[in-house]
């Protein structure tokens, strides 16, 4: 059963949804606040227990590609327990179909959904383009000043138009 949208963005609210790359399913995760993205192949995540858990470690290791240390990363990746609530946030679902797009034509373009090549779509092209949502900011940026301490990026609560 899906829990309620919470009022409020938590620092630890994340996005998912499933996508279909060059024949495979990959999951498409984003930060809500930052929209730093993930996107890594679906296989072997197809419980709530072992996407929780899969969802952690590719961010993790996102975040520690961006040099961010673990005791800051804790601050945007908890241990649970997770709640799962329909998506409605527009803003952020708006930026996800366009990570979506992003994804499409680089698997497109290789003929490939390779996990290498998914980890350096994300990494170089997602959370590096700025973004309309974030003031023109790229999400590595926001997600930077977030975890500094820096000033919150000033996006909408859970849009639920």
């Amino acid at each position: 059963m899906l829990a309620e949208v919470p009022a409020t963005v938590e620092a630890t609210e994340w996005h998912c949804n499933i996508l279909t790359l060059a024949r495979r399913p990959a999951y498409l995760v984003t930060h809500s606040l930052s929209l730093f993205s993930v996107l890594f192949l679906a296989a072997g995540a197809s419980t709530s227990a072992t996407l929780a858990d899969s969802i952690r470690r590719h961010v993790r290791q996102a975040l520690a590609r961006e040099r961010i240390e673990p005791h800051a990363a804790a601050r945007i990746v908890d241990d649970g327990p997770d709640q799962f609530c329909k998506a409605r946030d527009r803003g952020v679902l708006g930026s996800m179909n366009d990570f979506a797009n992003a994804a499409d034509w680089a698997a497109y373009d290789h003929q490939s959904a390779d996990p290498q090549l998914l980890q350096q779509t994300a990494d170089e092209q997602m959370n590096a383009s700025p973004m309309s949502r974030l003031g023109m900011e790229s999400p590595r940026a926001v997600l930077r000043a977030l975890l500094a301490g820096g000033p919150r990026p000033q996006v909408p609560t859970n849009t639920n138009g």
